[in-house]
């Protein structure tokens, strides 16, 4: 799904999964087009974010990396986080409780702004404080109960609770 076909997207030396460049260079320069005709890369659900034993890319598209990708890469393992479990559990937007975490995000939303170009620390905290109390009028609890129990179905569907 993700390096497509052995022998002809890549060949394995050994240990060592060697991409095929011509499919490399299209998947970076033709994008969705070489992945709807390649198949490549298509579906990517359920796959582990991984890379191979033998460090290789989990994707055939992200083996030649630039000098400064590449570093990051390498300087930075260990310090990122796969935050799937926490994606896309705010309530359903036809819910009562998805009007209102609309609600509460669109306070978040014309808030922070408002706190970054703040004049003083103060402002900062009065402003913060009445996010606050604008997003509990809102119904931040419920909104926050919602989202609790989809993160509990989650771990009991992935098996992590």
């Amino acid at each position: 799904m993700l390096w497509g076909i052995e022998g002809e997207d890549w060949t394995k030396e050994g240990d060592k999964y060697i991409p095929n460049a011509d499919v490399v260079a299209r998947l970076k320069t033709e994008g969705n087009d070489a992945v709807e005709e390649l198949g490549i890369c298509r579906w990517t659900w359920f796959v582990k974010n991984e890379g191979h034993s033998d460090g290789t890319a989990s994707r055939i598209a992200n083996t030649e990396q630039d000098w400064a990708t590449r570093m990051a890469w390498q300087n930075l393992t260990d310090t990122y986080w796969d935050t799937a479990e926490f994606d896309a559990l705010e309530p359903s937007g036809s819910t009562p409780e998805g009007l209102k975490f609309q609600k509460v995000k669109d306070i978040f939303d014309q808030a922070f702004p408002q706190m970054v170009n703040a004049a003083s620390s103060d402002e900062v905290d009065t402003l913060y404080q009445k996010m606050l109390q604008d997003m509990e009028a809102a119904g931040l609890a419920d909104v926050e109960k919602v989202i609790n129990e989809n993160y509990q179905a989650r771990m009991e569907l992935w098996g992590m609770n």
